[in-house]
């Protein structure tokens, strides 16, 4: 078990991009947004990946802001799983369905099934 210090360190930095992802929620009137890996690498400082054990985190305390979570891993060519690849926010449950086959997320996002959801892909820190 990792030390308390790294879990309330990490429980900071998602209640931060939590309150941002709210926040262009908010501004653009999505109903929803996708966070992709590289998001979580520029905000918290991460080189390469986001640690597995961290990924069950993210859904908890993502879960202040948004009812409906879900992550979505990076396969090998075999399928087999690699590691944490994005995170879909949404105020709205999405249909199981819809998590079904692999697909990239920009593909997926074109292919949401329920009618007038919003949902956003949007950096949440610019570029410097």
């Amino acid at each position: 078990m990792p030390p308390v210090d790294d879990r309330e360190i990490a429980r900071r930095q998602h209640r931060a991009m939590g309150t941002l992802a709210v926040m262009q929620c908010w501004l653009r009137g999505w109903d929803g947004i996708v966070l992709f890996k590289s998001h979580f690498l520029r905000v918290q400082g991460l080189e390469r990946h986001v640690r597995i054990e961290r990924v069950p985190w993210i859904v908890e305390d993502f879960g202040e802001f948004f009812a409906h979570r879900k992550t979505l891993n990076e396969a090998d060519e075999f399928g087999k799983l690699k590691a944490f690849a994005s995170l879909w926010l949404s105020r709205y449950k999405l249909p199981d369905e819809f998590w079904s086959g692999m697909m990239p997320d920009t593909e997926r996002l074109k292919q949401i099934p329920v009618p007038n959801l919003r949902m956003g892909v949007r950096r949440l820190l610019s570029q410097r």
